[in-house]
């Protein structure tokens, strides 16, 4: 009876003095993204690969006007040259993949 008692006491008091649970969420990228620290270091990575973003998007359009002027040629043009030129936007390709 004596343990019966304690048992109960024991769960009343523990169960008085229990915390709630709480459960939290972070939005990792807000955090993120709002540090000082990222923002600088992505704003000198933003200005030291434009140009090349720029230049590679230029080729880009080129390669493309490149292939549609290719594409209006009259079909009746001499088949070396067609391969030549068809060659050259090849390479251009190669190299925008590089």
């Amino acid at each position: 009876m004596r343990v019966i008692v304690v048992f109960f006491l024991t769960l009343l008091v523990s169960s008085i003095n229990a915390n709630s649970v709480k459960i939290g969420y972070i939005d990792v990228e807000k955090v993120i993204n709002s540090l000082p620290q990222y923002q600088q270091n992505n704003d000198s990575l933003v200005q030291k690969f434009e140009p090349k973003k720029q230049q590679l998007l230029d080729l880009f359009k080129h390669i493309e006007l490149l292939k549609e002027n290719l594409n209006n040629l009259d079909k009746s043009i001499n088949n070396n040259l067609y391969q030549k030129e068809l060659d050259k936007i090849k390479e251009l390709e190669v190299s925008f993949q590089s």
